[in-house]
């Protein structure tokens, strides 16, 4: 008996498998180093999903939050592990509400559609942080582990610039127009930032883990107010430590310290490939038994 179930659970792994490897509609093209990638509209966004050679067992994927072609060396090496690369571009939403409304939907169509894993890895480059940090809030069950790249945590830092963080005018009008956020006021009053207890205490009571990349040069999304402060807090709060791996001091950067070259991303990929695969599981396992 023990050996029929393993058969059937090996089976039922392999036609999930196979599903997630097949049936991608779209533009097809190649992209991070010789993958299929799969480019279509969704929610009358654009959209996309890289495709590994073979995917790993359970279909575990990453599901990258903004600036989707920034950093991408960990994303190459996941690929060659069978991780799939997912996208959804709402970036001048900034997080709002209605882009999360979208990222359900998205969420819906590659796990009920696909069948890739109920629990991505979520991954977030600069303003991704709003993107990737609220949604978990939202469903703090279905996130695998969260790594953040020089994450804005708090809309007071960046856009508003009211400490040392960068004034971004664009950011600024995107807060109006998405969030309501049309004035100092507002902005200061606003109680959604990553680093606010409505979005911090969930995704620590669910113990998610958390690595962040961080420059301590960075004036644009500083990390002493945003990355570590988000840090602190999720600690504070019961989710752990948050493990950080910083920016080595003679690194050559730009834009005012917050674009440079990536220290180790065979060491973000192993962090993703290590909660990605653990929490990936078989979709529609129902043996009947």
């Amino acid at each position: 008996m023990g050996k029929i179930l393993c058969l059937l659970s090996f089976l039922a792994v392999a036609a999930v498998t196979a599903r997630a490897d097949g049936e991608w509609k779209g533009t097809k093209t190649k992209s991070h180093g010789g993958y299929d990638k799969y480019s279509f509209k969704f929610e009358g966004k654009k959209a996309w999903v890289v495709v590994p050679k073979k995917a790993a067992p359970g279909n575990p994927w990453v599901w990258r939050g903004r600036w989707a072609t920034f950093h991408i060396g960990p994303d190459k090496i996941l690929l060659s592990k069978g991780f799939h690369i997912a996208y959804l571009d709402t970036g001048g939403m900034l997080g709002c509400d209605d882009a999360l409304d979208m990222w359900d939907k998205f969420y819906d169509y590659m796990t009920k559609e696909h069948d890739l894993s109920t629990k991505p890895v979520l991954e977030a480059v600069s303003r991704g942080g709003l993107f990737v940090l609220r949604w978990a809030a939202r469903h703090p069950g279905q996130v695998a582990c969260i790594y953040g790249d020089s994450i804005v945590c708090d809309i007071k830092s960046w856009p508003l610039g009211k400490w040392k963080g960068d004034h971004d005018k664009t950011g600024m009008r995107q807060l109006g127009k998405y969030y309501g956020l049309n004035t100092k006021e507002k902005i200061l009053a606003f109680k959604g930032n990553p680093i606010d207890d409505s979005v911090v205490k969930p995704i620590a009571k669910a113990k998610i883990p958390i690595l962040l990349l961080v420059d301590k040069k960075d004036r644009i999304v500083p990390p002493d107010e945003n990355s570590l402060v988000f840090a602190k807090r999720y600690s504070e709060l019961g989710g752990g430590d948050v493990e950080i791996m910083y920016v080595p001091k003679n690194s050559k950067t730009s834009l005012k310290g917050h674009h440079f070259p990536h220290p180790d991303p065979a060491k973000a990929a192993a962090f993703m490939e290590k909660y990605g695969m653990a929490a990936a599981k078989p979709a529609n396992l129902n043996l009947g038994l």
